[in-house]
């Protein structure tokens, strides 16, 4: 029996691998993202479980794909081993593994009954617009306050109108060095989920500003919303100084 119970633990070895996307990563697919991270993962020589079949795969979870064209700080997967080894082992055999843009930032054991995915709620965002007439930080602001007053906010998503409203949970505007950018807090579940170009596409539309460049967005990090705070699913997501309202 004993022999069974150990047997059974064995199978159930989770851990959640804390990374950031960015530089030349940016602009590759989630698929290829999966692969890197899968062929690190190997050649870190790591007890990997793997699936049955022909080919077998490593059992890799991930949080919510990144767009490509946008950077992540707080991404986050989860991996299953067939034995057991300290996160730091994990850490230092599979960070100088993974290619360029692709950095390790933490792994840490994860719970054998919590799925990743279905944890969460929310996303939270930087974005540097690239509109023209480039706005002021109090036109900005002006503009983002007209949104929030807004009991709805349509916009067109694949040719039909969406009120993406309800997941708009929050919105500021800050000051950067060089011209100002937002913050976004963002409905990320499936029911209310909301892109942040969809914001910026109604906010130029109030401002009457065009896009002159691509925007960058680079994603702080994912959150479950369960309570009256947010909770950051990854252990290294920024506090979250906005109140949201969801």
């Amino acid at each position: 029996q004993n022999l069974q119970v150990r047997h059974e633990a064995r199978r159930e070895m989770l851990y959640l691998i804390n990374y950031a996307q960015r530089g030349p990563a940016r602009f590759v697919s989630h698929l290829e993202v999966l692969r890197a991270l899968e062929r690190a993962l190997r050649r870190a020589d790591l007890p990997l479980k793997l699936s049955q079949g022909f080919n077998p795969r490593p059992y890799l979870s991930f949080a919510l794909p990144l767009p490509v064209g946008m950077s992540g700080r707080s991404e986050l997967a989860v991996v299953e081993l067939s034995d057991p080894l300290a996160p730091g082992e994990i850490a230092a055999r599979v960070a100088g593994e993974l290619p360029e843009g692709l950095v390790l930032k933490q792994v840490r054991p994860w719970p054998k009954d919590a799925n990743l995915p279905g944890l969460v709620d929310a996303a939270a965002y930087r974005v540097r617009p690239g509109w023209k007439p480039e706005p002021s930080f109090s036109e900005a602001n002006a503009a983002a306050a007209d949104l929030r007053s807004r009991p709805h906010l349509f916009v067109e998503v694949r040719g039909e109108k969406r009120d993406i409203r309800p997941g708009l949970l929050e919105l500021r505007v800050r000051q950067g060095r060089e011209a100002p950018y937002l913050l976004l807090f963002l409905s990320a579940g499936s029911r209310r989920y909301v892109r942040p170009e969809w914001v910026l596409s109604a906010l130029s539309e109030l401002g009457g500003w065009q896009e002159d460049r691509p925007a960058r967005v680079e994603r702080l990090g994912l959150f479950a919303c369960r309570g009256r705070r947010p909770v950051p699913l990854g252990a290294l997501a920024p506090t979250l100084s906005l109140r949201p309202r969801y």
